[in-house]
């Protein structure tokens, strides 16, 4: 290296020298705190997953979409809330969708029934096995033979108007379980051949929205007894005190 590159190189160094000095110059220490990790999307600087929650919906999801909204019911797990989210934006892999997608499938008809094309709206409401478990589930319920056709507006007015706003957070929690159960009941007999049995799915039900109810409404407890012959009970504005929001 000549004379001419040694003094560049070193002229270079001492600018990238300045440079940073001149950078932690900025940098303020305080002894007494310890070094943490800091959130720069909060003011505090304390993540929040549902401050995350709101961002994502605001800047990823489509604008004017009623059902863009990600759907909150602290009864139940995130991962019944997220298969629900996934539900009414119709992004489950199901044959229609996948169909849609360019995957080459055997056929799309509904596995469970046969007869139509297999779609979210069919898988959670429209096959008629389906349909026939939708009356189990209002049967355990007590109430008189309805039509539930929809995650959304979830049937509530009509079946439940004279009810509390905290008793139809627990007939929406208890409702997307079953779709949710619904859900895996199909997947096991798509890819593990098991029969399709409605008293299985119920009891699933009934188990899983008990389980994950009482461990999140401690204030009200569920008894697993009236629970499992009418959980309307738990909803009715005379028999519950507290809720879930």
């Amino acid at each position: 290296m000549d004379t001419y590159s040694r003094l560049y190189a070193l002229e270079r160094a001492l600018s990238d020298v300045a440079e940073l000095v001149n950078l932690l110059s900025l940098v303020r220490f305080q002894p007494i705190t310890q070094d943490r990790w800091r959130w720069c999307l909060g003011s505090d600087g304390v993540f929040k997953s549902k401050l995350l929650s709101s961002m994502i919906d605001e800047k990823k999801l489509l604008p004017g979409n009623q059902f863009a909204e990600t759907s909150r019911n602290k009864s139940i797990p995130q991962k019944v809330e997220i298969f629900v989210w996934r539900a009414k934006l119709n992004r489950l892999p199901v044959r229609s969708e996948l169909d849609k997608r360019g995957m080459d499938l055997d056929t799309i008809l509904c596995p469970i029934c046969g007869d139509e094309t297999k779609s979210v709206d069919h898988l959670l409401f429209k096959c008629k096995k389906v349909i026939e478990f939708w009356k189990f589930f209002l049967k355990w319920w007590n109430i008189p033979d309805s039509r539930l056709n929809s995650l959304d507006p979830l049937n509530t007015d009509s079946i439940f108007g004279s009810f509390s706003k905290h008793g139809e957070k627990i007939w929406e929690a208890v409702k997307w379980v079953c779709c949710y159960s619904l859900w895996k009941a199909r997947n096991n007999k798509v890819f593990k051949n098991k029969e399709w049995n409605i008293s299985s799915i119920l009891s699933e039900v009934q188990s899983l929205s008990f389980g994950w109810i009482s461990k999140r409404l401690k204030k009200a407890p569920l008894e697993w007894h009236q629970w499992n012959i009418n959980p309307g009970f738990y909803v009715d504005t005379s028999n519950i005190r507290t809720g879930i929001g």
